[in-house]
């Protein structure tokens, strides 16, 4: 039995074109029973086809355990373009549709209100086949082995990594990333897990393998004692090729379109370039599109990474222009051909009339760095809608007293559990508690 829920969202069917908002209901969903899902061979995130004797309509399934078997629950709305997002809109009717009132019959009505049957109205449910099961994303970890370590700059590595399981992956939208999972210390049992941005083409045929590039993080703290990262560490010293490793599928709300329609300007700070790399290789140098404008900020050569690459696309992608920006030039570093200027990036890099045109304004790096940017393109008289940034923070470690003890409870399940402080952060303990 069809029935029809108002994401909390969005108002109506408004508003599906706002970037803030889509990002937390991209797709058009339908939650149906985790019954019914082993019925029909359905998984969370398969596109459906819902059909009524009214008509079609296409969504993204959610399976929910606690729901009832007969019962369907599919997004009312209408779904508009969101480009900056780079999601697509939905036909009202059609094929392609994602209409729900297209499955409700107006034959019959209430006749003291004159409502119609939204609420109630019988349907078949069915698994769409436009998408091949075998690069149908996991669920949770999934083990995966190194099978090339390579240098891209001083303290910078990138890895290659290839599913121990048969079949191909699916593949990404430019940005993302996945999340690492393995125990980078010898003396530890414990798992680290870390956010890394997916660096190769989005969009790969037969897909095998997926790459991530990592600099090794080194500071000194507040007490003025020498730190560095431990997964960043681990993977630019001691990874070796063989090692397995688990991941999580191609996710993250940070996406740089490739169906942009205003000019899309980057600001990159160091290892910052990591999404766009992703973003830059997917392109098709052929294809039509506005202009791109890279601002690459690092301290000298020795730590310029990518840099081979982004200049053969920057010849390969006509309307594709790259400034690279040192702070700290090497004495061999030549000037317009090492890099465009020397300083620091900033707001001012952007030439008037992008603005005028209503770039969109992507950035990874620094957070004092992107924060200046920020605020330098606001004072320019940018609207914060059209500025975009990715940030990926190590979590905090925190001694706690290890004879601290709580109870946890999984709401849906209504599984209970202890955690004490030797079991890692919560994500962490549940990952375990349901593996």
């Amino acid at each position: 039995m069809l029935t029809s829920v108002k994401s909390g969202f969005f108002c109506h069917s408004q508003h599906r074109s706002l970037t803030s908002l889509r990002k937390k209901a991209p797709y058009p969903t339908v939650d149906i029973s985790a019954a019914l899902a082993d019925e029909e061979g359905i998984k969370t995130g398969d596109w459906v086809e819902i059909e009524t004797r009214a008509g079609l309509a296409r969504f993204r399934a959610k399976v929910e355990a606690k729901l009832s078997h007969e019962t369907v629950i599919a997004e009312f709305g209408w779904w508009q373009a969101c480009p900056d997002f780079g999601k697509p809109s939905y036909p009202v009717k059609g094929e392609y549709s994602s209409n729900y009132n297209s499955l409700i019959s107006g034959d019959s009505y209430d006749p003291v209100s004159g409502a119609l049957p939204l609420r109630s109205f019988r349907c078949r449910i069915r698994r769409l086949n436009d998408f091949e099961l075998i690069r149908r994303p996991w669920e949770g970890r999934k083990t995966f082995k190194v099978i090339e370590l390579k240098k891209e700059a001083d303290n910078v590595t990138t890895v290659t990594f290839q599913s121990n399981s048969e079949g191909y992956l699916p593949d990404y939208e430019p940005g993302q990333h996945i999340t690492v999972s393995c125990c980078p210390m010898s003396d530890s049992e414990e798992i680290v897990t870390r956010a890394y941005s997916l660096t190769g083409p989005a969009f790969v045929h037969d897909r095998k393998t997926y790459s991530i590039s990592v600099r090794h993080q080194k500071a000194t703290d507040e007490k003025g004692e020498y730190v560095e990262g431990i997964m960043s560490s681990y993977i630019n010293t001691h990874l070796q090729i063989g090692k397995d490793v688990e991941l999580t599928p191609p996710g993250g709300n940070f996406i740089v379109p490739l169906n942009a329609v205003q000019p899309v300007v980057i600001f990159a700070g160091g290892i910052g370039i990591t999404p766009f790399i992703s973003y830059l290789e997917s392109i098709n140098p052929q294809a039509e599109g506005p202009e791109i404008w890279l601002f690459y900020a690092n301290q000298n050569s020795r730590l310029h990474a990518f840099k081979k690459r982004i200049a053969e696309l920057n010849a390969s992608i006509d309307r594709l222009k790259v400034i690279n920006i040192y702070n700290q030039p090497l004495d061999c570093d030549i000037p317009g051909l090492d890099y465009d200027r020397a300083g620091y990036v900033g707001a001012g890099d952007v030439e008037a009339y992008l603005i005028e045109n209503n770039a969109r304004y992507y950035m990874c790096g620094p957070q004092p760095m992107m924060d200046a940017i920020s605020r330098g393109l606001q004072e320019r008289g940018v609207p914060a809608f059209a500025i975009f940034y990715e940030i990926f923070r190590s979590p905090t470690k925190i001694n706690n007293d290890p004879s601290l003890r709580h109870k946890v409870i999984f709401a849906k399940s209504g599984r209970e559990e202890i955690w004490t402080t030797d079991k890692g952060t919560l994500l962490n303990f549940g990952e375990k508690t349901w593996d």
